[in-house]
């Protein structure tokens, strides 16, 4: 249901023509913040939430590839019995692929290494994997709307996934 779901935002999302001429992204970087809502996926414990923020840095080496680095932090936790779970911070090096749709949208997808680090009450585990997803960069005046799928970490069989959202900016 999730991914089907977020097919029909992506395709809505590419359909959409507001109306903003493209202009060349060659050279630019780039900077902006995400919430995302994720799900570490346990056949166990079943599914737990969280929401986190990150910052996001890159940079573009032509029309279509890009390189890009995260950081972020955990806003929300969520609990197995009584034990706590909270994310310490996720840290990610990713390259995109991507190719102007019309004169808005910029589909992508992305791949790359994703660190992520959780508390559970007095013990922490971190856990360094290949990520990969999908997005849309969608242009508007001064600053672009991003939304994203991405599988992230695997830890122990439990997989961590999930949806962001936010917006950057061009420098």
């Amino acid at each position: 249901m999730l991914k089907i779901s977020m097919a029909a935002v992506l395709g809505l999302l590419l359909s959409a023509s507001l109306g903003v001429h493209a202009e060349s992204i060659h050279g630019k970087r780039y900077a902006g913040v995400a919430v995302g809502f994720l799900e570490l996926d346990d056949d166990v414990a079943g599914g737990l939430d969280f929401a986190h923020f990150e910052g996001r840095l890159g940079g573009y080496a032509n029309e279509n590839l890009s390189f890009e680095g995260r950081l972020g932090t955990g806003v929300t936790g969520d609990e197995i019995g009584d034990t706590d779970i909270d994310m310490r911070y996720m840290l990610g090096l990713y390259t995109r692929l991507g190719m102007p749709a019309g004169e808005v949208a910029y589909p992508y997808l992305f791949a790359g290494f994703t660190r992520a680090d959780f508390d559970f009450d007095v013990d922490t585990e971190a856990e360094t994997d290949l990520s990969y997803g999908l997005g849309v960069d969608l242009g508007l005046q001064g600053f672009t709307v991003f939304v994203e799928y991405a599988q992230l970490v695997e830890f122990d069989d439990a997989d961590l996934s999930g949806f962001s959202i936010g917006l950057k900016s061009s420098f």
